[in-house]
C-alpha cells in the first residue's frame, strides 16, 4: 500500500508534528491534518523536502474543490450511502472521508503521493470514519485499471484539474469510467484549460458552492465551486 515510503510510521510521525489539525472553511463538521505560514512544514524549502525525500505537501490543505464536494456529500448522503466509492487524485481525502461520513459502504483515496495516502488515513481517524488508501496509478488505461474502476459505483475528484497533463489523464479515466456506468462527481474549482472546461461542459451542474480560500495561495480570497455529475448508465 505505500511501498515507496520506507517507513510509514515515520511520515506519520512528520505529518502530526510538523502540522495541525484545521476546520475546513465550509465543511466544519470535518478536521483534517494540515499547513498554514505557522505550521513548520509551510516554511519548509523544496531543497528541505528533496533532503527529506518528500514531495511538495498537496495533500496538507483543504483546496475549494474537494471542500465543495465534502460539502455536497454531507447534505445529499444518499449519493453515498450504502455505496462503493473511489476519490482519485485524493490528496488528504477530504471528500473521502466525507462519503465514509455519509454511509459509503466502501471508500478507496487513490493518490500516486504515498505520503498524502498516510495523510488521508490520519484524516480518516481523526474524522472517526474508515477508508483504503492505494498508490496505484489508476489513469495509465490498462486492462487491470479498467476493471479497477468497474469495482466502483461513484468516483470523486474534488479540484484535481490544476495541470495539463494531470487533466488529460484523469478526463480521459473519467470517460471510460462513466462508460461503464459508473457516477463521476466533481469539485471543480475553474482551474482547468480548455480540455477541462470542455468536459465540464459534457456533466451536469448540480451545485455551487462559494468557498473562501488561503489567498497567499490562491490569490484570491475565494472561488466558485461547481459540483458537476456525469451518470453513467443510470441516473440518479
Amino acid at each position: 500500500m505505500h511501498s515507496k515510503v520506507a517507513n510509514p510510521d515515520a511520515v506519520r510521525e512528520l505529518i502530526i508534528c510538523e502540522t495541525r489539525v484545521f476546520i475546513p472553511s465550509i465543511v466544519p463538521e470535518l478536521r483534517y491534518w494540515g499547513v498554514d505560514e505557522e505550521t513548520p512544514l509551510w516554511a519548509a524549502t523544496e531543497a528541505t523536502l528533496e533532503q527529506a525525500q518528500l514531495p511538495p505537501p498537496f495533500w496538507a490543505f483543504a483546496w475549494p474543490g474537494g471542500q465543495g464536494l465534502a460539502r455536497f456529500l454531507l447534505d445529499t448522503p444518499d449519493r453515498a450511502r450504502g455505496r462503493n466509492v473511489l476519490a482519485l487524485a485524493a490528496g488528504g481525502a477530504l471528500e473521502a472521508v466525507a462519503a465514509a461520513r455519509a454511509g459509503a459502504a466502501r471508500v478507496v483515496a487513490n493518490d500516486v503521493d504515498h505520503v498524502a495516502c498516510v495523510a488521508a488515513e490520519l484524516n480518516a481517524r481523526l474524522n472517526s470514519v474508515q477508508l483504503e488508501t492505494d498508490a496505484i496509478d489508476r489513469l495509465d488505461g490498462s486492462d487491470r485499471s479498467e476493471r479497477m474502476l468497474a469495482e466502483f459505483d461513484l468516483v470523486l475528484v474534488g479540484d484535481a484539474f490544476y495541470e495539463r497533463a494531470l487533466s488529460t489523464r484523469l478526463i480521459a479515466a473519467l470517460e471510460r469510467a462513466n462508460t461503464q456506468g459508473v457516477e463521476v462527481l466533481i469539485g471543480d474549482a475553474g482551474r482547468g484549460g480548455a480540455e477541462a472546461a470542455a468536459f465540464a461542459e459534457s456533466c451536469h451542474q448540480i451545485a455551487v458552492f462559494e468557498t473562501p480560500t488561503n489567498q497567499e495561495l490562491e490569490g484570491v480570497a475565494q472561488r466558485r465551486v461547481r459540483i458537476l455529475q456525469k451518470c453513467g448508465n443510470a441516473e440518479r
